[in-house]
């Protein structure tokens, strides 16, 4: 009897972070409940490099065992960028060793940044993108780079799924305070400067009222505080660093806009989530945040990343002094989840891929 048991790789389950918000969708929908499908907590724990180093060694060992037991057809892989890279890439090999299929989803963002940054990372990627069977990409923007620099690899472009809410789009833009939502790792890369400059600047020149809420944990939380101190004691602008499933999801609720100019992603499950929402985005144009926002129809993109801020500020006015087309676009953004992004049409592809 053929036998369908399928094993994802992945890290633990948390409500931020591409992967491990990947993972939580997969335990709050109840799937690895189901005998056909076993999660391998791929997560490594402390910083100790030596540590680490024999934690690799114990997580393959594991690895091998289950892979004895039990004999599955195929193997989902998830992956973020640079050493992460390797480190997974490497299941992959220990797969093909025991014949049994596997797929590698490349999730992080800087993917294509890390492997032409330096000559040792140009070959060493190509020799480790070899070893799984095949290769799952989240984005169509990335297709021209991927056939140009590995033609020979097989791949599927699958975007991240998002679990979708019940939010109320029609009753959620009635206040006059326009709520700006940026939820995610507070970091540089996310675009977290950009959107410190376009808030400074908007307190001066308009007399519209906003709110602007930083969600998330990460090493410029303090350096928001700093910056914003004083918007942050008057109310305009919130940090929320510890922030649950309960606390993000009336957060999104009961905000307007999202905002994400990031510097590098795929197609960040931070802002299928908030398009969930019934939100309209602010990005830029990287990765593959465009297969989700259309110009002007749920959203806006800004081509111009050395004019970041500038956009920004802009953008953020259009939203403030035109509530009616927020809703408008929001209630797009909801459907364009909808129909392209929800969970289960996801999972049934990538499923598909070891029929």
């Amino acid at each position: 009897m053929e036998n369908h048991k399928i094993i994802f790789v992945m890290p633990e389950p948390s409500s931020v972070g591409g992967m491990k918000a990947i993972s939580k969708m997969y335990y709050d929908l109840g799937i690895f409940e189901h005998h056909q499908y076993h999660h391998f907590d791929s997560t490594f724990s402390g910083s100790h490099k030596l540590g680490r180093f024999f934690q690799s060694i114990l997580l393959r060992f594991k690895f091998i065992m289950l892979l004895i037991k039990l004999k599955p057809k195929g193997v989902f892989i998830y992956t973020s960028s640079y050493w992460g890279f390797y480190d997974k890439a490497f299941y992959a090999l220990i797969c093909r060793l025991f014949k049994i299929n596997s797929a590698l989803n490349l999730v992080g963002g800087e993917f294509f940044k890390f492997y032409q940054s330096n000559y040792f990372h140009r070959n060493m990627v190509k020799i480790f993108i070899r070893f799984p069977h095949k290769v799952i990409i989240g984005s169509t923007s990335w297709v021209d780079s991927f056939q140009k620099e590995f033609p020979k690899i097989i791949y599927y472009v699958i975007h991240n799924p998002v679990i979708l809410s019940k939010p109320e789009v029609d009753g959620k833009k009635k206040g006059s305070t326009v709520k700006f939502i940026f939820f995610g790792r507070l970091v540089k890369e996310k675009g977290i400067e950009e959107i410190i400059n376009a808030i400074e600047h908007l307190k001066t020149i308009t007399n519209l009222t906003f709110h602007f809420v930083f969600a998330g944990k990460g090493l410029w939380a303090d350096y928001i505080r700093v910056s914003l101190a004083e918007m942050i004691n008057t109310g305009i602008v919130s940090v929320h660093e510890d922030v649950s499933e309960y606390e993000k999801d009336k957060l999104l609720k009961s905000s307007d806009v999202f905002v994400l100019p990031s510097h590098a992603e795929v197609l960040p499950i931070s802002l299928l989530e908030a398009m969930g929402h019934g939100l309209p985005a602010i990005i830029t144009n990287v990765g593959g945040m465009k297969d989700a926002v259309i110009n002007g129809y749920n959203g806006f993109v800004i081509d111009d990343l050395n004019d970041t801020t500038q956009e920004l500020i802009q953008l953020m006015l259009y939203f403030m002094e035109n509530p009616q087309q927020t809703a408008i676009m929001g209630q797009r953004a909801l459907q364009t989840i909808e129909e392209q992004f929800e969970f289960s049409a996801i999972f049934k592809n990538k499923i598909n891929l070891f029929k």
